[in-house]
């Protein structure tokens, strides 16, 4: 995926999950990111699912 692509997905998440998805490009830990921002661990968890699936179906997209 190129970084337009990528660029252009994560500025279509809402606040919290920009929050959430730049703490784990960083490098963050999910346990940190939930107590860093005060949410669960299984919804941060989702949150990172949530956005590997719509990179997934952008490269697909791409590719074919």
């Amino acid at each position: 995926i190129d970084i337009e692509t990528f660029t252009h997905i994560f500025l279509l998440l809402n606040d919290t999950d920009k929050a959430i998805i730049k703490k784990y490009i960083e490098g963050y830990s999910i346990k940190n990111i939930a107590q860093d921002l005060h949410l669960s661990h299984t919804f941060v968890c989702e949150r990172i699912y949530q956005f590997q699936l719509n990179l997934e179906k952008n490269i697909t997209s791409i590719s074919k």
